[in-house]
């Protein structure tokens, strides 16, 4: 059994890593960990980027308007997104 991410894989990996380190990590200092009253601007901006770093749809199927790389896809974002905490 063959347990290496393929290239595809490692490349969302590190865009994930990256997002996290830009985009995430320099708001955690605007709010507290459990403070779910993100400003909606704060908000809309989080999810502009989430698209431009090419997140949008990952693991739904291609037929469905999404990117259909799976679940493992969706896995190693989550991953890198939850090491904020």
């Amino acid at each position: 059994m063959d347990f290496e991410l393929s290239k595809e894989q490692r490349e969302i990996k590190g865009r994930a890593a990256a997002f996290v380190e830009e985009v995430c990590r320099p708001l955690e200092a605007t709010w507290g960990v459990d403070d779910y009253a993100v400003p909606h601007d704060v908000f809309m901006n989080v999810v502009r980027k989430f698209r431009e770093y090419g997140f949008r749809g990952l693991a739904v199927p291609k037929e469905a308007g999404g990117q259909g790389l799976g679940t493992m896809a969706k896995c190693l974002l989550y991953e890198e997104i939850v090491k904020l905490r």
